[in-house]
Order: C-alpha cells, then structure tokens, then sequence
C-alpha cells in the first residue's frame, strides 16, 4: 500500500479537518435520537449497481424514508472552478442512496446537511442551487456572515 507523503503543515491540516468532520458528525448525529415520529438509523449500508457506501442518517417515517448526509466541507477554502465539482460529487454520493432506496421501494426525501455555509453569499447560493436542481434539499447548521 502506498502512503501518501504530507509535509507536517499539510498533515496538521488534515488531522484538524478530520477532527472537525467527526466532531461535526458525532453532535449531529445524536440529535437525531430523540424524535418524534419514526426511528433513525446511523450508518446503513447501501448498495446500488454494485456500488457500496454508507448512509450518514436514515430516518424511516411510515412509508417515507429521508436519507441524509453529512459533511464538514469547507466551502471557503474550496478553489472557485472546484466548487461546482464539489457539490455535484455530494449529490451523485446521496442520488446512489436514493436510487438504492427508491429500488427497494421506498418513497424517498434526501439532504444534505453542511457544518456551516459559506462565507460568501453566491457561493452558498450556488451549492443551494445545483443541489435543489437535483432535488436535495440543503441545511447550513451554522450560518456563516
């Protein structure tokens, strides 16, 4: 296996975004425990045309399944030309969920719920944007401004 090669500035980034992202996570997560209708599930497995992945948060109420991510993304330090990249990586992640749900024969919502937005206002427009075209709903848990 190779290893990849950080010099110790990059490594402390990294290390510092991985602990925020699982801290991020680990809050949201348990806010999740206590609802009123239906029943959360953590980390579910999904697989869909032979992809596997992991579905942050599934919460089944009735016959609606909401399947939800999570990210930490730091929107601000994303390059402007790799923003749209970005967000359109987050919503084919969350459409292989959906499309794995919808073929087990649930009725499907999906979102996506980032730590914080971004500090400049087009750009939270824009991720708002390109995910609503795809019918993912968009939560900023802290808004940024």
């Amino acid at each position: 296996m190779r290893r990849l090669l950080l010099s110790p500035r990059d490594r402390n980034l990294f290390l510092a975004d991985l602990r925020r992202g699982r801290m991020f996570e680990a809050i949201e997560k348990a806010g999740w425990n206590d609802l009123d209708e239906g029943s959360a599930a953590f980390e579910v497995p999904s697989l869909f045309e032979g992809k596997r992945g992991r579905i942050d948060v599934r919460v089944v109420c009735g016959t609606l399944i909401c399947v939800i991510e999570l990210k930490a993304t730091d929107w601000d330090r994303i390059l402007p030309h790799r923003v749209r990249a970005t967000c359109l990586r987050h919503a084919r992640q969350l459409w292989r969920y959906i499309e794995g749900e919808i073929t087990a024969g649930g009725d499907v919502c999906a979102g996506i719920i980032y730590a914080r937005s971004p500090s400049n206002p087009e750009r939270t427009s824009l991720v708002e944007d390109l995910l609503a075209e795809r019918f993912i709903q968009v939560v900023w848990r802290q808004e940024e401004g």
